[in-house]
């Protein structure tokens, strides 16, 4: 009980929960668990998220292999190591653990969620979309960074559903239609409408909007690349969408931002990534390897 708790206290903040210190919760709670019982998994698995998030990612991966080691059967274990491993861009590794998380929970619908995204990340729009879907039908919410797929294969209508929902919920409706355009309209002129979007936000949210993680406004939907911060749990720099993005200096931004090639100079570069020089690297661009991409999706009118 006590492990459970300080794993709900642990994924509190990145469901919009903040009033309270929750790292500091989860930390406490899990110590106390594994003093209690030294062989439960998902202890462990908290304290690597702890790790993860205060950026030593070598300790967390630790962390992860402990808790895996302590119970195999542990879902989510096997989940957060490969969230990680999305992030570091061991896309490899990424695929194996969350396929073992739905070996074991085939329902586990935040696993099809992180699949989708490495899915993604590689450039199997179609799987991604079809797992999004999936977990969409068990009533997960729709990932927003599937939505520039749908996009690029006309389906326009689904991009409005989802968006609509995500602001309506919010009580952010004004918001709606920059977002709409931002993923849609290739012409969007994030430039041109920058100031009026900073306007409508503050009259809507009573608040400045600061463009970051709680702001609930992607910049990357909008092509405004240079506003864009390294978010670890978002894992933008891997972003395959906007087009543009792929080759804009700011993808090498937020992968430095990010501190990972540090990381890959002393643990290996991914597949997709090599040095150049002493400082150097480049990554290359994801390759499509759907051959459904060109479909309608989702139930959309053809």
């Amino acid at each position: 009980a006590v492990a459970g708790l300080a794993a709900a206290y642990m994924v509190a903040p990145s469901w919009g929960y903040s009033e309270r210190n929750y790292m500091a919760l989860a930390t406490a709670a899990a110590e106390q668990a594994i003093a209690i019982d030294p062989t439960l998994a998902i202890a462990y698995s908290v304290l690597g998220y702890a790790a993860q998030e205060s950026r030593d990612l070598e300790k967390a991966l630790e962390l992860y292999d402990t808790a895996i080691r302590s119970d195999t059967q542990n879902a989510t274990s096997w989940l957060w190591r490969g969230i990680l491993y999305n992030e570091i861009g061991y896309f490899d590794k990424a695929v194996a653990d969350i396929e073992q998380c739905l070996q074991i929970d085939p329902l586990y619908t935040n696993c099809m969620r992180h699949r989708a995204r490495t899915a993604l990340f590689t450039g199997d729009d179609d799987l991604a979309m079809e797992l999004s879907e999936r977990a969409m039908l068990l009533g997960f919410g729709m990932e927003g960074i599937v939505l520039p797929a749908y996009a690029a294969c006309g389906n326009d209508e689904f991009v409005l559903a989802v968006l609509s929902d995500y602001f309506s919920d919010r009580d952010m409706r004004p918001l709606i239609d920059y977002a709409y355009r931002g993923i849609v309209d290739p012409d969007f002129d994030f430039a041109a409408e920058r100031d009026e979007i900073r306007t409508v936000y503050r009259a809507t949210t009573g608040k400045e909007l600061d463009w970051g993680p709680d702001s609930f406004l992607d910049p990357m939907w909008l092509g405004a690349f240079e506003l864009a911060t390294a978010n670890h749990w978002n894992q933008n720099w891997w972003h395959p969408y906007p087009r543009e993005f792929l080759d804009s200096p700011h993808r090498k931004r937020l992968i430095v931002e990010a501190g990972l090639p540090g990381y890959w100079r002393e643990h290996g570069f991914p597949a997709h990534c090599r040095p150049l020089g002493d400082d150097g690297f480049e990554c290359d661009k994801p390759r499509r390897t759907s051959d459904k991409a060109d479909r309608i999706r989702a139930g959309a009118p053809t």
